[in-house]
């Protein structure tokens, strides 16, 4: 972390400290909320749905001087947040500090709610959900490939390239368009793009058709580094339905495997059939569900 930009002395034996993306920051410091996510997913058997590889700011909340909470949002005007709390330390306020300085933080940039994500097998996260005032809006199924399934490199029309620097108007322009961004978020959209661009946990593809760019895809490390995670896979609206987007996934699922990944995930919105029925075709395969929940500020 490259230094908290603002405190709120919640508790009064710790500090929930809000603090910009790992990208500027040590190591140490994303060393040391994996280390948190893996004691909590030990203790409670489930995934804690971290963006890691996200520019992001995460409330933390050291007791002297160790890491026992953190409150991790993603995004801007729909952020995703997802929270965890040493196993030992729970049950003494540290989860509800950490909203409260999140909702704080989120109230003074001008926004009103923002998502908070649970496993769908962790009866606690629905629980805190209920007792801050969340209510349920959806839910999405994670996705890990079983690499037996994927299918064969299919020689389509669309070449996949790692992007550069060069490629951000051109990626920022297609991501906007196939996710129907809000013009208004552009310029975070672009700010967004460029960090992940130049974050070494990253790696981002752009799809061409006869030279010219017509999609994207990104990818990330998970949380211990053991596999990798698709996400942002998007097709500029002129040239969807015409199979682009399955070509783009299975040749970035070829090209991360052969780089090494052992496993490779993505996840996917449970109410969203036809993208469902592209993933297992394609050989993933459902491993666990995460609910989210809106929480006002």
């Amino acid at each position: 972390l490259s230094g908290a930009r603002s405190t709120y002395n919640s508790l009064s034996y710790s500090q929930a400290q809000m603090c910009p993306t790992f990208a500027d920051g040590l190591q140490a410091d994303r060393d040391e909320v994996e280390r948190l996510a893996e004691a909590c997913r030990r203790l409670d058997g489930v995934e804690a749905p971290l963006q890691l590889g996200e520019p992001a700011e995460r409330f933390l909340s050291y007791e002297n001087g160790a890491l026992v909470g953190c409150l991790e949002l993603v995004g801007t005007s729909e952020a995703e947040g997802c929270g965890m709390v040493r196993p030992d330390r729970r049950r003494r306020g540290i989860g509800r500090a950490l909203l409260a300085a999140a909702r704080q933080e989120w109230r003074e940039r001008g926004f009103v709610s923002f998502l908070l994500v649970c496993d769908a097998a962790a009866v606690s996260g629905a629980a805190f959900a209920a007792a801050v005032g969340a209510s349920y809006s959806f839910a999405e199924d994670r996705m890990e490939l079983d690499a037996t399934r994927l299918p064969p490199q299919s020689g389509g029309p669309v070449r996949l390239r790692r992007a550069a620097e060069y490629d951000v108007d051109a990626f920022v322009r297609i991501m906007m368009a196939a996710f129907r961004n809000d013009p208004a978020e552009a310029r975070q959209v672009r700010q967004n793009t460029v960090e992940r661009f130049r974050d070494p946990n990253r790696q981002s593809y752009i799809a061409e058709l006869d030279g010219m760019p017509v999609g994207g895809v990104e990818a990330f490390h998970t949380p211990g580094g053991s596999g990798e995670f698709i996400n942002s896979l998007g097709v500029d609206p002129e040239h969807q339905r015409r199979g682009y987007g399955r070509q783009i996934l299975v040749e970035t699922a070829r090209a991360l495997i052969a780089e090494g990944s052992q496993r490779v995930m993505l996840e996917v919105e449970t109410d969203n059939r036809s993208a469902i029925s592209l993933y297992l075709d394609c050989g993933f395969e459902t491993i666990c569900t995460f609910e989210y929940y809106r929480v006002d500020v």
